[in-house]
């Protein structure tokens, strides 16, 4: 373990790291993280993370629980230089951070494991605890210690976050409607196949089913990423990641629910995994995802070809095949498309997006609901 006193810094070899904060209790000692650009300023207040919204934009930093947050480097965009990593007091707490025991922090990830101890605050009521930093084409980690008296407010206008006494709950952006150049297909009924770049419209109902099949001869996995129009994102799955072995396999709202791990089974004709969605105003989009890990061998997205059917229970159901299916056994993840919550139905864009090759890290949904493959944490092995 490495241990950094008050100014000291080391190098971060990890891509993926976990971040927990000793002392951090939301309501009492809140705990946030700026995205800051080269002027050490968020781009938008859409780069301040808190609990009211607890992911980036681009899904990289996520306060994955009061006293805890995961980033993934790899997704951090390339014009933000610096995370940094804050506490404050609430309002409504007396006295100052020096008060609160053991407060510190410990970075975690892949043969990674720092000890940062939070020293010399006296008067403080905020305060950046650690910095996570660019350095050419590297990433450091600095033990800051420092922070405000005034407390959150000026912490926040400290980092050009919007304040009015305080600082200010940034409000989400509009989902649009669609992303990309997609062949606008229009709005249709019945049975639709979507080719690579096609979107259609089909109308809203209760219960929407995302199907994924594929030959039962193998056995690929569904995982379903959720993006909430506050900027966050939760994953519906029936196993974690290396670095969170916990799964939830549904949404906290229930609104999203994966419906079961289908196992291999060479009896069957056809293997399916559902997720089913009771869309509401606050989903943006949600994308299905599937994965197949190096344990179960040799193949192919080419050899074993995966299709999403869309089901909206009221006679229409739109079918994205991986038609293009990629012929490297090495690569483990497809996203067939992507299901948005449009203002006047239910868009679906056919993506067809593949990992890199022997990449095991899942996509991440971005604020403009396009998707970065290789960009979140490890899939853990079945």
């Amino acid at each position: 373990m490495t241990t950094l006193t008050r100014g000291a810094n080391t190098a971060v070899p990890a891509a993926a790291l976990d971040v927990a904060v000793t002392g951090a209790v939301q309501g009492s000692v809140d705990l946030m993280v700026f995205q800051l650009g080269a002027d050490r300023k968020v781009r938008s207040d859409h780069d301040f993370v808190f609990f009211n919204q607890p992911t980036s934009p681009e899904g990289a930093v996520t306060l994955a629980a009061a006293d805890r947050v995961t980033v993934a480097l790899t997704g951090v965009p390339a014009d933000i230089e610096v995370l940094a990593v804050a506490v404050s007091l609430a309002d409504e707490i007396p006295g100052t951070l020096a008060d609160v025991t053991g407060l510190g922090v410990g970075v975690s990830g892949p043969g990674l494991q720092i000890d940062a101890p939070v020293l010399g605050l006296t008067t403080e009521r905020a305060a950046v605890l650690i910095e996570i930093y660019r350095r050419g084409s590297e990433w450091k980690l600095r033990n800051v210690s420092a922070g405000w008296t005034e407390g959150l407010a000026a912490l926040a206008q400290e980092h050009g976050v919007s304040v009015d006494g305080e600082a200010a709950a940034p409000t989400p952006p509009a989902a649009p409607t669609s992303k990309g150049p997609a062949v606008d297909l229009g709005k249709r009924t019945g049975a639709v196949n979507l080719a690579k770049g096609q979107r259609v419209s089909i109308e809203k109902s209760p219960v929407i089913t995302a199907s994924v099949s594929w030959p039962p001869s193998t056995d690929y996995d569904v995982y379903a990423l959720v993006r909430y129009r506050d900027g966050h994102t939760e994953t519906v799955s029936q196993f974690g990641t290396k670095q969170d072995k916990k799964f939830q396999t549904s949404t906290r709202d229930q609104a999203v629910r994966h419906l079961g791990d289908i196992k291999r089974d060479k009896k069957a004709t056809e293997a399916v995994e559902k997720v089913e969605i009771r869309i509401n105003p606050d989903i943006v989009a949600v994308v299905p995802v599937a994965y197949s890990a190096q344990s179960n061998g040799a193949g192919s997205f080419f050899q074993y070809k995966v299709s999403m059917a869309i089901d909206n229970g009221l006679g229409t159901r739109v079918q994205v095949d991986a038609a293009n299916g990629h012929q490297n056994p090495m690569v483990f993840t497809c996203v067939p498309g992507i299901i948005v919550n449009a203002e006047n139905g239910i868009d679906i864009v056919s993506l067809e997006l593949y990992s890199a090759e022997g990449s095991e890290n899942r996509p991440i949904v971005n604020a403009d609901l396009s998707i970065t493959m290789d960009a979140g944490p490890t899939n853990a092995f079945k």
